[in-house]
C-alpha cells in the first residue's frame, strides 16, 4: 500500500527521517565502542565484554536499516527533489 506523504505529520516520510537519524546514531555508537575496544588488552574480560556489546550494537544497526528500508518503501514515489535531509525530524 502506497501512502501519501506530508513532512508535517507522522507519515512514512517522517518515519524514514526518524529511522535514518536513529541509524546514524547507532553507527556512531558502534564506531565509539570499536574505538574503545581497541584500547583494551587483547582477550581480556573487558575486551570480550566490549566485543559482545559491539555484536549487539551491530545487530541494532541492521535492525534499524531494515526499518528504514520498510518505511522508505511506503513513501509515495517519486519524491522528486526531496531527500531525507529535507524532512524535519
Amino acid at each position: 500500500m502506497i501512502v501519501e506523504t506530508d513532512e508535517t505529520d507522522g507519515t512514512p516520510a517522517r518515519e524514514v527521517r526518524k529511522d535514518s537519524d536513529a541509524l546514524l546514531e547507532a553507527i556512531r555508537k558502534l564506531h565509539d565502542l570499536e574505538r574503545e575496544k581497541r584500547s583494551q588488552e587483547l582477550s581480556s574480560p573487558e575486551f570480550h565484554q566490549m566485543a559482545h556489546e559491539i555484536t549487539q550494537q551491530s545487530r541494532e544497526v541492521f535492525r534499524l536499516a531494515a526499518e528504514e528500508e520498510k518505511a522508505g518503501s511506503e513513501v509515495e514515489s517519486p519524491q522528486q527533489d526531496r531527500t531525507t535531509e529535507d524532512i524535519r525530524p
